[in-house]
């Protein structure tokens, strides 16, 4: 908390049906049997349960030419195992650039134009009293 991440990015190449992502998530997850979920050996676990597996994650970008979309998947208190059972899927707090037309998107006639490259800033600000 306190911190930031900062990074470049360029879309110019990244057109509709891919998406460029960066996201946080609370790995590794734990079955229902309070042990470490490890299908895949990578110990994936996502807020939309791909996987098999639940854990919070942030979405930090999830972008391409067209779209750029940025939202946190909350989720139910781990019981005593440390097991969460569901997850938010659809996110809170999203912002996508498509609900503000003009700032995103190929060309110069938007604020961001997805053809040059761009700096994306991330800030996590402490919450009052923690």
């Amino acid at each position: 908390l306190g911190g930031s991440i900062s990074y470049d990015v360029d879309m110019s190449t990244v057109t509709c049906g891919c998406i460029a992502a960066i996201y946080l998530v609370g790995a590794p997850a734990i079955n229902s049997s309070g042990q470490v979920w490890n299908t895949d050996g990578f110990w994936y676990c996502d807020g939309m349960q791909v996987g098999g597996a639940w854990c919070q994650e942030f979405d930090i970008m999830e972008a391409n030419q067209y779209a750029f979309h940025s939202t946190v998947h909350t989720c139910d208190n781990p019981n005593s195992l440390g097991y969460i059972s569901k997850c938010d899927t659809s996110g809170r707090c999203t912002e996508q650039a498509y609900d503000h037309p003009g700032n995103y998107g190929p060309g110069s006639s938007n604020v961001i134009n997805s053809l040059k490259p761009y700096n994306v800033e991330i800030f996590f600000h402490p919450v009052a009293g923690s």
